[in-house]
């Protein structure tokens, strides 16, 4: 059996994906919002992790994947060590403690999982 390919012009896609959100009344601003998530969606997708130097350390960014958290902050508007915190380590409300926090270091399978 053979297999069939599709040919898939992106511009068109682009272009109708333009159309039917402005015949929603979407404004500028919305559309711009919208295509920046997406955008970051896929960023985050390109993010990669390195082993830990310590048990207490999380999960570690991979160098290579620099240009892809900066992009990422950039483009959700968000606090970098922060958003890196989230897939470093796992962060539980202590319920001994009201107000305090146990924090558990992520492994490469948890951060990416995460991502």
């Amino acid at each position: 059996m053979g297999s069939v390919c599709y040919a898939i012009d992106d511009f068109a896609g682009l272009r109708d994906t333009l159309r039917a959100m402005r015949g929603l009344d979407f404004s500028e601003d919305e559309m711009e919002m919208i295509f920046a998530l997406v955008s970051a969606v896929l960023h985050i997708g390109n993010l990669s992790f390195e082993e830990r130097r310590s048990e207490k350390d999380g999960a570690l960014l991979h160098p290579e994947s620099l240009s892809a958290l900066e992009a990422v902050v950039s483009l959700l508007s968000v606090d970098r060590d922060g958003f890196l915190e989230v897939f470093r380590v796992r962060r539980r409300s202590d319920p001994l403690n009201k107000g305090k926090f146990i924090d558990s270091p992520r492994t490469i399978e948890q951060a990416e999982y995460v991502r």
